[in-house]
């Protein structure tokens, strides 16, 4: 735990947080737009449903499944194809 005084304030705690995962691009959605509060996008390669609710919360649907997910799925999607 790292810990700073402050002058005339005393001492406080500095938070240490973890850098945030870095994911693998076969793993990363590609949105069809951004979506506003109360709005949903859709993935363009595989179909999740991404919704920002308007209580600030996001949530996650698969594609043909009716179950609800508060942590984003990885893209099961394949990427399109290159031409040469």
């Amino acid at each position: 735990m790292s810990f700073y005084r402050l002058p005339g304030g005393g001492w406080m705690h500095l938070n240490e947080v973890k850098p945030p995962r870095v994911v693998p691009a076969h793993e990363r959605h590609r949105w069809s737009r951004v979506p506003v509060r109360g709005q949903a996008a859709t993935c363009k390669r595989c179909g999740c449903q991404k919704c920002f609710r308007i209580d600030y919360e996001t949530v996650y649907r698969l594609a043909g499944s009716t179950e609800i997910l508060t942590e984003r799925p990885p893209c099961n999607g394949s990427p399109k194809a290159s031409s040469p």
